[in-house]
């Protein structure tokens, strides 16, 4: 049976055998080639530290966790920048 080599920020979905983003929140930063680390590390995203997430899917470093209230912040930021392309794309 083969075994998709998720790289970093991607994680196996164990139903479709197929290579997936990390979901926001979460990050991976281990190839699963990379044999010398743990199969969950090299298979599965790692949870960001507490009261921190990340601002999209596919985080491949820790250094991608960033606090919830600045995420929050990005999102209403980009909502805004979003209605204001709207409204001047009219």
């Amino acid at each position: 049976m083969f075994t998709a080599l998720c790289e970093e920020g991607m994680q196996l979905n164990n139903t479709t055998e197929a290579c997936e983003p990390c979901p926001v929140g979460f990050y991976k930063n281990v190839s699963a080639n990379d044999t010398g680390f743990s199969e969950t590390d090299r298979f599965r995203c790692k949870m960001c530290p507490e009261n921190k997430t990340t601002y999209d899917t596919g985080a491949s470093s820790v250094q991608q966790c960033i606090g919830r209230t600045l995420s929050l912040s990005l999102s209403e930021n980009h909502r805004e920048q979003g209605k204001k392309l709207h409204l001047h794309s009219s």
